[in-house]
This record gives C-alpha cells, sequence and structure tokens, in this order.
C-alpha cells in the first residue's frame, strides 16, 4: 500500500521591503564623455544585479539595492581608462554602510592608457624589453613589451618620456619619446626604435667595489653622450680616438651604467685621483666593442701612491722629514703635505722630525679600501730658559709652568737652565714662592706656533707708600696689597703707611671699607718694576647713606639745612648705597610712575635704620589715534576688576596694583567707529607700562541694502569674513531694506539672507544688494506604459541639477511626488524601479521662478518576478532564508530574495526567455542552506509572473543513520560472523560483529558534517573466507544506504557501492528500520516517489508589481 502525503500550496504575496540607493559622482580632473560610463553592481559572487548610465551632464550615478547583503560597485567605461576605486566592496545592513546612510561612494579617473610598440630591425619588435615612464626626470611606472614590441602603461594626464630602464639591455633612438597625455588614451608616435645597447663599467678594489672612479669613453664617432668633445691628446693606448665623452662615476656598487652606446669599438679609461692619493688600473685603458647585445666591462686596481699631512692641531707644518719605516723618504711643504709613492696594501710605521718638536708615531694598515695615509701630529714643543741665583747665596728658584689642564714645577739645573717639552698651547711662567723677588713675576708664553729658549729670571724688592685724603680727621685705616686674588700683604694706618720690599710685578692696593667713608676709588692698580714706584693715594669724597626700595624709581637727596649739598640718582629696587658730602640729616625725595607709600622721608647719616618705602601701584598709558573728537572708552580687565578708563586727549592712563599681577585685556570701544587692533593683551608684573597699546581709531560705515523685488522680514545675518566674533543681524522691512554696521569697509562684510519659500542672489558690483526669488514647484507623476491610471509604487526617483542641487527619493503608493523651493534651473529627473524600463531614462525639467512644472514618466515592464513560500512540514513560516535563481542559459544571471516573517518571498528582476534554478541559497545570517523538498525548481520565465514556488525544510537534524547491508549470495560458503568497522577521517567511530543469519547492520547519530566516512568489512575468525573489504562515503545527508558484496577469496575482489534508496534491500530490513526511524520516514519517503517540479506560470492571474 502506497501512503501519500498531501501537500497544500498557498500564496502570500511579498510586500515592497527596503530600496536602498547607492549613488554618487565620477571625478575627473579632465573633460571626459559621462555618457559612455555605467556604474555596475554585483553580488558578492561576482553575479551582474544592477547597471545604471551616468548622468552625461554631471557625472551623478545612482543605482537602486532591493535586498541587504554583501555587494560590489565598478566602474564600466571604454578601454583605457582607469578608475579608484577598481571595485567598491560593501555591506549593505539598513543603518552603518554608505547607501543606507544616502553618503556618496565616488569613483576618480586616476589613470589613462599610454600604448605604443618598439620596432627593431626586423617587422615585429621584441618581447620582455622592460620600458619606463618618466615625469621631470622620475621614473613613474615600469612596464614589458609583450609579442611584437607592444606595452602599455597607465598614467594620470600629464607629460611624460617613454624610454627604456637603465638595466635594460637595449636602448632606443633619441633615448627617449614624449607623450602628452589630456583626456583620452593615447599612442605613442613615432614608435621607439632600438638604436644601441648599454654598457656597464666595474671597477674594484681587491675583491671589494670601488666607488667614485671617474670614467672617460675615447671614440671615432661623436655620441649622444653628454659632454662629449673633441679629443686634445691621446692617452697611451688609445687610438683612432676623435671625441672623448664623460661617463657616470661608479656608484656603492663600483659599477657605472651607460644606457645607449651605438655599435662599434671604443675605449674607456678609468681615474681615481684626490688631494690624497691616486690609483693604479689594470688594464688602464678599457676596451669596449659593443655590437649586438648589452656589455659587461671590468678593471681592477693593483696600487696606488697616496699623500700625507704633518699638523699641529689643524695646520699644517712645514719643513718636517717624515719617515717610513725609519727612513726618511719625505719633506714636508709649507702646508705640511708629503706624498709617498709604490704603495701596496699592507702595514707601513710612519714618523717625523724636527729640532726641539715632538711627533706621535703611527702604525698605518694600507689596503685598497682604505689607502688614504694618515695625519702625522705634532705632540710638543720644547720650553728652555735660565734664573739667577738667590741674593747673598748660590741656589736657584723653582718656577711654575702652567697650561690648560696641566702645571709642573721646574728646579733649575747647577747653572740655572731649565728645559721640558709640551704639548702646543698658551703657558704662563711665574716663580713658584709667591714671596719670591725673582722677575719678571710672570711670562705668557704662545707654544701653538714653535719651541721658546730664551726665558730669563732675575731677583729685586723696593718698599711702596700709601697716602689717605680724609674729610676731616684720618681713622685708622687698613690697606690690603692683591697680587690676583691673593693677598701678599696686610696693613693698617692712619694718615700714611708704608708696604715694605715688594717685588716686581702689578698689584692691587686696596682699602677695606667700613660702610661709613667713601673713596674716589677702593682700589688703586700698582706696578712696581725696577725702580720704586710713586705714592698710592686714596682721597675720602664723602660719607656713605642708604635706602631700601620695593622697586626701581629717581632718587633725589638734599640736606636739610645746606640747600648747595643735594643730589639725584636712578636707584634700583633693593639696598640703594650713595655717598653724601657731610654727615647729617637729608631729605629723600622718591620721583616714580609708581605711587610709594613714604614718597618723601628724612634720614640721618649715619644711620642704619628707618630708611624704607614700598611701591603700592603702577601706572599704565596707552594712545588712542582718531582723526576726529569721538566719545572712545577703553574697557580694562584685569585681575584686579573691570572698568572703563576715558580717553581725553588722544591718550589713556589708569594705575593698576603692584599686588595685581597677570594678564590685562585693553578693549577700545564706541558706538561709531572702528579700531585697529580690535583689542589687546598685555602681561603686568608691576613695573610701569608707558605705551602698553596704540589704537587706530577708524570712522566706521554702515551697509545699506535692498531685497529686490523687496520681501519683508527675510533675516539678515552680516559676518566679518576673517574676525567670526564680529556679526550682525537684523531683518528687513516693507521695501525690502535693511541697515548694518559700523565696519571699515563694505567688503569686509559677508552677507547673507534667508527667508523660507525664497531664493537670494548677491547682485553683482553693488554690496548689500540682493535678488529674490519665490521658489518654484516639480510635480513627478510615475505611471506604468499602456495601462491608464496605473501608478507606479517604489520608483528611486533621482533629481539633480539647478545650483548643486541633489535629491534621491523614494515615491510612495500614489505614484506622486512633489519638489517644493527649488531654484529656478535646468534639473535632470531619473526615475528607477525594477523590472521597469523607462524612455527616456532621464528627463529635463526647466524651473523658472514661481513656475508649477508637472513631468510625467512612463516605465514599461522588461522583468518579472517568482513568487513563492518555504514552510517547515509542520506548515510554520520559515523566515530569513536566502532563495535564489540563477540561470546558466542567460549569462549566469541571478537574483536572490529573503523569506519574510511568513516564509514568502518574491525574486525580482527575472528576465523572460531565460530558464532559471531556484533553490534556497542559505541562511540569511550565514546559516548553510537547509534540506527542503523539493530541493530545487526548474522555471521558465515568459512577460508574467510566477507563483506558487513552495519549498518544505526538512526538520533540522546535525546527525545521519547509516545503513548497510551485506550481500554474501555470490559466495559458495557464507561466512559464519563478519566484523564492521565505521572510521571518521581515518578514526575508528564504531565497530561490531554480524553474525548470521542478519546481514544489515544499521548505527544512528552519527555526525553529518560533510566528513568522509568509510565502512570496513573483514573476517571475524579463521578460516578467512574473503580479503577485507572498504567503501567509503561523505556524511552530507540524513540517511546514508550501503550494499556491500562480498566474493570468495579465490575470486577477483570486487567492491560494489550502490548509493541507492532502501528498496532494493529485502523488505523485512526496510520494516525494520522504519521500525526505529519513523521521524524520517516521511521525509525519505517523499525524496524518493517525488521531483523537482515546473510550476506553471498560468497558475496565477493576479496581478504582479
Amino acid at each position: 500500500m502506497r501512503p501519500y502525503i498531501v501537500l497544500l500550496l498557498y500564496f502570500i504575496s511579498a510586500t515592497l521591503g527596503d530600496v536602498f540607493s547607492c549613488g554618487g559622482y565620477i571625478r575627473a580632473a579632465v573633460p571626459i564623455d559621462y555618457s559612455k560610463i555605467q556604474v555596475k553592481l554585483f553580488s558578492s559572487e561576482g553575479h551582474l544585479k544592477q547597471e545604471e548610465d551616468v548622468n552625461a551632464q554631471t557625472g551623478y550615478y545612482m543605482l537602486p539595492v532591493y535586498q541587504k547583503g554583501h555587494y560590489s560597485l565598478r566602474v564600466s567605461s571604454r578601454n583605457g581608462f582607469y578608475f579608484e576605486p577598481a571595485s567598491f566592496d560593501l555591506k549593505i545592513d539598513g543603518s552603518t554602510d554608505p547607501c543606507s546612510r544616502n553618503e556618496d561612494i565616488n569613483f576618480s579617473l586616476t589613470a589613462l592608457e599610454i600604448k605604443g610598440v618598439v620596432e627593431s630591425g626586423a617587422d615585429t619588435g621584441p618581447a620582455d624589453l622592460e620600458l619606463i615612464l618618466l615625469k621631470n626626470k622620475q621614473e613613474i611606472a615600469r612596464t614589458t613589451t609583450t609579442a611584437g614590441g607592444h606595452y602599455s602603461f597607465k598614467a594620470p594626464p600629464g607629460t611624460y618620456d617613454v624610454s627604456t630602464a637603465a638595466e635594460s639591455s637595449v636602448c632606443i633612438s633619441r633615448g627617449k619619446t614624449q607623450v602628452v597625455l589630456k583626456n583620452e588614451p593615447v599612442r605613442v608616435e613615432p614608435p621607439l626604435k632600438i638604436s644601441g645597447y648599454p654598457v656597464e663599467i666595474e671597477i674594484t678594489k681587491g675583491k671589494a667595489p670601488m666607488e667614485g672612479v671617474s670614467l672617460e669613453l675615447y671614440s671615432a664617432t661623436k655620441l649622444e653622450l653628454d659632454g662629449c668633445k673633441p679629443v686634445s691628446s691621446l692617452p697611451n693606448g688609445v687610438t683612432n680616438a676623435k671625441f672623448v665623452c664623460p661617463l657616470p662615476q661608479t656608484n656603492s656598487r663600483g659599477q657605472s651604467f651607460v644606457k645607449c652606446i651605438v655599435p662599434g669599438n671604443h675605449f674607456i679609461v678609468p681615474n681615481y685621483q684626490s688631494n690624497d692619493l691616486k690609483f693604479q688600473f689594470s688594464p688602464s685603458v678599457i676596451t669596449a666593442n659593443v655590437q649586438d647585445k648589452k656589455l659587461k666591462l671590468s678593471a681592477r686596481i693593483v696600487g696606488f701612491s697616496a699623500k700625507g699631512r704633518v699638523l699641529r692641531g689643524n695646520d699644517g707644518v712645514g719643513g718636517v722629514e717624515v719617515l717610513r719605516d725609519g727612513q726618511m723618504l719625505a719633506t714636508t711643504d709649507s702646508q705640511g703635505y708629503y706624498s709617498l709613492e709604490n704603495l701596496n696594501e699592507g702595514t707601513i710605521e710612519l714618523s717625523a722630525r724636527a729640532p726641539n718638536t715632538e711627533f706621535e708615531k703611527l702604525r698605518a694598515q694600507l689596503s685598497f679600501s682604505n689607502a688614504r695615509l694618515p695625519d702625522i701630529k705634532l705632540t710638543g714643543y720644547e720650553i728652555c730658559g735660565s734664573v739667577e741665583k738667590t741674593p747673598g747665596g748660590s741656589s736657584f728658584e723653582d718656577v711654575t709652568i702652567k697650561g690648560k689642564n696641566v702645571e709642573k714645577t721646574l728646579s733649575p739645573k747647577n747653572d740655572g737652565t731649565f728645559c721640558l717639552m709640551f704639548a702646543p698651547g698658551e703657558y704662563t711662567i711665574t716663580p713658584t714662592s709667591s714671596s719670591s723677588s725673582l722677575t719678571p713675576r710672570k711670562l705668557e708664553i704662545d707654544l701653538r706656533k714653535g719651541p721658546r729658549s730664551d726665558l730669563k729670571f732675575f731677583h729685586f724688592k723696593t718698599d711702596v707708600d700709601v697716602r689717605f685724603d680724609c674729610i676731616g680727621s684720618c681713622e685708622n685705616h687698613q690697606v690690603k696689597l692683591l697680587l690676583g686674588d691673593n693677598v701678599l700683604y696686610t696693613q693698617s694706618g692712619s694718615d700714611s703707611l708704608v708696604l715694605k720690599e715688594v717685588p716686581p710685578g702689578k698689584y692691587i692696593v686696596q682699602v677695606v671699607e667700613t660702610g661709613k667713608v667713601c673713596w674716589s676709588s677702593s682700589k688703586i692698580p700698582l706696578q712696581v718694576d725696577l725702580s720704586r714706584p710713586s705714592p698710592v693715594h686714596f682721597e675720602q669724597t664723602g660719607f656713605h647713606a642708604h635706602v631700601k626700595l620695593s622697586h626701581s624709581t629717581s632718587l633725589k637727596w638734599a640736606h636739610t639745612t645746606r640747600a648747595d649739598l643735594q643730589g639725584e640718582f636712578d636707584a634700583k629696587a633693593g639696598r640703594n648705597d650713595f655717598c653724601v658730602p657731610v654727615q647729617g640729616k637729608y631729605t629723600i625725595t622718591l620721583h616714580s610712575c609708581r605711587t610709594f607709600d613714604r614718597p618723601s622721608f628724612s634720614i640721618e647719616v649715619p644711620s642704619e635704620s628707618g630708611n624704607e618705602a614700598q611701591a603700592l601701584d603702577s601706572i599704565i598709558k596707552g594712545t588712542v589715534s582718531v582723526n576726529e573728537p569721538a566719545e572712545i572708552t577703553i574697557q580694562v580687565n584685569s585681575p584686579s576688576g573691570k572698568r572703563n578708563v576715558k580717553v581725553e586727549n588722544g591718550g589713556f592712563s589708569f594705575r593698576e596694583p603692584i599686588s595685581s599681577t597677570g594678564q590685562i585685556t585693553l578693549v577700545p570701544q564706541s558706538s561709531t567707529h572702528l579700531f585697529e587692533p580690535i583689542s589687546t593683551k598685555i602681561e603686568f608684573s608691576g613695573d610701569c607700562i608707558q605705551n602698553a597699546a596704540n589704537f587706530q581709531a577708524h570712522k566706521g560705515i554702515f551697509v545699506e541694502g535692498k531685497i529686490s523685488p523687496p520681501v519683508e522680514d527675510v533675516l539678515i545675518t552680516a559676518e566679518h569674513v576673517k574676525d567670526s566674533s564680529v556679526r550682525f543681524e537684523t531683518k528687513t522691512d516693507k521695501r525690502g531694506a535693511y541697515k548694518v554696521g559700523p565696519v571699515r569697509h563694505a567688503e569686509d562684510l559677508s552677507i547673507t539672507a534667508f527667508l523660507e519659500g525664497y531664493s537670494f542672489t548677491p547682485v553683482e558690483g553693488k554690496i548689500g544688494d540682493m535678488k529674490s526669488v519665490r521658489l518654484s514647484r516639480l510635480t513627478v507623476v510615475v505611471s506604468e506604459l499602456g495601462k491608464e491610471g496605473s501608478r507606479l509604487e517604489g520608483v528611486l526617483l533621482s533629481v539633480v541639477g539647478g545650483t548643486d542641487y541633489r535629491s534621491n527619493s523614494m515615491i510612495e503608493n500614489t505614484g506622486t511626488i512633489n519638489f517644493v523651493g527649488l531654484a529656478p534651473g535646468d534639473y535632470y529627473v531619473r526615475p528607477i524601479l525594477q523590472e521597469f524600463k523607462f524612455e527616456p531614462s532621464q528627463t529635463m525639467a526647466k524651473i523658472t521662478e514661481g513656475d508649477h512644472v508637472h513631468v510625467e514618466l512612463k516605465g514599461k515592464r522588461v522583468n518579472w518576478s517568482a513568487f513563492g513560500r518555504v514552510r517547515e512540514m509542520s506548515g510554520g513560516a520559515v523566515s530569513g532564508a536566502l532563495v535564489e535563481a540563477l540561470s546558466s542559459t542567460c549569462d549566469q544571471h541571478q537574483s536572490e530574495a529573503t523569506t519574510q516573517r511568513d516564509g514568502t518571498f518574491r525574486i525580482r528582476g527575472l528576465k523572460p526567455n531565460c530558464e532559471y534554478i531556484v533553490s534556497i541559497k542559505g541562511g540569511e545570517d550565514g546559516r548553510p542552506a537547509p534540506h527542503c523538498f523539493p530541493s530545487q525548481f526548474k522555471v521558465s520565465m515568459t512577460e508574467q509572473h510566477v507563483d506558487e514556488l513552495e519549498m518544505i525544510v526538512a526538520p533540522s537534524d546535525e546527525g545521519f543513520e547509516l545503513l548497510a547491508a551485506i550481500d554474501v549470495t555470490g559466495m559458495a560458503t557464507p561466512p559464519k560472523a563478519v566484523r564492521l568497522t565505521i572510521l571518521r577521517n581515518s578514526e575508528i567511530v564504531h565497530s561490531h560483529i554480524l553474525t548470521e543469519p542478519i546481514r544489515l547492520f544499521a548505527v544512528s547519530n552519527l555526525t553529518r558534517d560533510g566528513s568522509t566516512y568509510s565502512v570496513r568489512v573483514e573476517p571475524d575468525r579463521p578460516p578467512r573466507l574473503f580479503h577485507p573489504k572498504e567503501v567509503s562515503f561523505t556524511a552530507n545527508t540524513p540517511v546514508k544506504t550501503l550494499t556491500i558484496s562480498l566474493l570468495e577469496s579465490r575470486k577477483q575482489h570486487e567492491v560494489e557501492l550502490s548509493f541507492s534508496s532502501l528498496l532494493s534491500l529485502p523488505f523485512f530490513v526496510l520494516l525494520l528500520w522504519v521500525a526505529f526511524n519513523q521521524n524520517k520516514v516521511i521525509e525519505l519517503f517523499r525524496m524518493a516517489t517525488n521531483r523537482p517540479g515546473s510550476p506553471s506560470s498560468q497558475a496565477s492571474n493576479k496581478k504582479r508589481l
């Protein structure tokens, strides 16, 4: 008895989901023909979903997307045009992507094609020849020729040169060909032609490359190389040459490249010479026989001569003998240079010698990579002299020599002479004892240019008189004799005193200050030579007074009873000491820009207390330059507060407390004037500021403008073009007039006008005047061609034009949309609706002021839809499943849809006369496609919709069941028992022994994950009547059935694997499996008895959009 499963199919029409618009501009820095450009939308699998032309006037494009998912946008154009990005990948999710956010996706023309051909003597050019594209002598791109010498580059518009690469095996005539790339791909004319071959020269020293070697090429013909000139003389080894050309010096790899040399016999002469060394090469002349290919040449360094130098610091030393390995071989010239010939790699010893002079000794390791002689440094000169015996004795005093970082004491020999070597520099020689009578007391020695051997010291002492000239009687005064910073003598006296036995030298005689008496000079220089000097006089000029001040000021002092005794000086902050002529009482007066707490007070001389004054505030002044009287104030913002200061007679001033340190802002203010600068900030630290700011006042002007035709209550905004803080707002009156200001120049203001429903544009040449335009309305009606009154909904309408206006709008079910407030101009209207084609593709609407323009668009249906439903076996809806229609007969055209909450779907845009396979592609969340019945539909599209495609999804089961039947009918003696083993990816997952008469094996809950399983059957015990058998299969269905036939071992071993239904097994086997697997019976029965259908396109006459 055959069971029947009755399938109840019903249709629920699909609703129109979200439509997303992907749009933007095709940008190009040069004019191009946009009409020949399309933008195409592809699915993630690479199937074409949508294509739209680019607006020929603006370069704008817009494509509708009806399904969320992964897509890519690409520009399609003529060959030779290259856009960036080449492909824009995006995932439309309805919220975060550019299309959902209505953001532009722009493509830019980044390059055009440059193509050409390289010719040779043959009919076709060479392949695999490397060429480069240059701009301003810089390499931009690189390519290789194909068969026939053809090549191409990609580059943005500009002027370029096409040439062979530096390392190319050939070169072209004229070295390069210029190409001017404008707004179309170009072909290089005339073609490149091979005219010669490159030459590479390599110079080595030992095994290392030699950098910086100069090369000259000698040739019988003049070559197209820079710097070629006729030969004046020929080097040894060069013959028949008439021209010489400089070649590039060798680089860090020891190589020099010449891009192009015509075939022939040439000569190349290497040379390396500097101020220090010169190399010898082998060969000294390189023969370059250029024939028909790139030429590689080489030479090596075999020896050298070198220069060295003997130095004292950084200066050369002349007349010095230079020794190599102890043998004198050279003498330095006036600059310290010398030359050694016939040098080679190895170690040498260098030294030098000169009278009374010392030099360093060097060991130099010479090689071709380090062929420079090191500098020989002078290390010392001798200082020599003599010392006179001590008076009345036979000994000699020591002398001390001091220099930078060196100090040595010398004891003279028995004859009084001394001599010692010192490094070049400046030195002083003094008697070691400070009480010594030796003279001179100090000798300055310059040892930087040679030795000194003429120094002499001898003995002398004398007395020095010191006298005091006092006001009144003299007190006891103390005097010091100083030698440098050292005190040699200290002595006291009232009117005079004598300093005994002072040796020759330069001294300072100082009277010790007591703080009471003023001297004309408290320190007097004294020089003792070989005779008694004149007396030293100290003259008293007055008496000490002091005042302590917090800040600097002008201080005036005056005797209270003697008007002739007065003085004035600039006192500093802190203690000020000054001298007055007599003792007594004085009045102190302070004159300052600051206010002091004691501007005048009295002091006693001598006195030590009560002489202080503290500043309270400082004055700050500034100026304002104005041509005519005006009321101007300065707003002062300081740490002490805010206040206004009136400007009088072009100036202003105010006092700021000393404690109020910090930043002060000065802002000039006036209702009629403008200022430059508009404000000034100063830092106040307590000092007076006499010119804190100089403001220039200019009488401002007012801009009076009007709106034509007049419009009342228009909001006028005027903002300074450089200072956004200067801003005016007002509204027009009934006459459309307004007034803003003041400003310095009318051009300083950027004036805008706003009133809803109007557009305002400035009147050229009349600042402030504007032309008003009442905005118009555009109404667009979209209907289906051939069906009167049938309005189309869901149309994506693009409107571009006017002054940078752009709108992408969705038309509702009325089929009508209005655009209000458009400024006059030309607008391009383009409708887009999947499955419809509009002729023309875009319509121009000319909008004039106040007009109501009506545009009616008609679309013709050119594609149709497939409608259906996906449900579970229980009848419940399956939502979120991706259903795909793919046509192998129409260029892999593909479309897809996602099932709604009720399980319905609509696949749009299917082409008539195309055959599609409709199947479930997977889940919207990336889940794999479920098992369903039927697994697919074959649909032949005509010029109408297809309905009632219903698919039933099997229950989700991640496992599968295996049924294995053992066929032993081919064996004369069937085995009593067999071992059956199941392996997954070569690992055992189950093992079982089957004994007769049972020959059926079933295993449940195996993992269905696409892995490879195998079933192995082998004898369980001897005798082994058959060889083991193993078969494999893939776990991708709910049930797998296997029939394994066993043959006796003496026969040829074969395994027959049959993937079929259980109908080929004995009927009791089927019943046994059904008893244990009732959940899968219905699904297997339907899979065995049904096949995919092709629903009739006549099943439904319902109207579809």
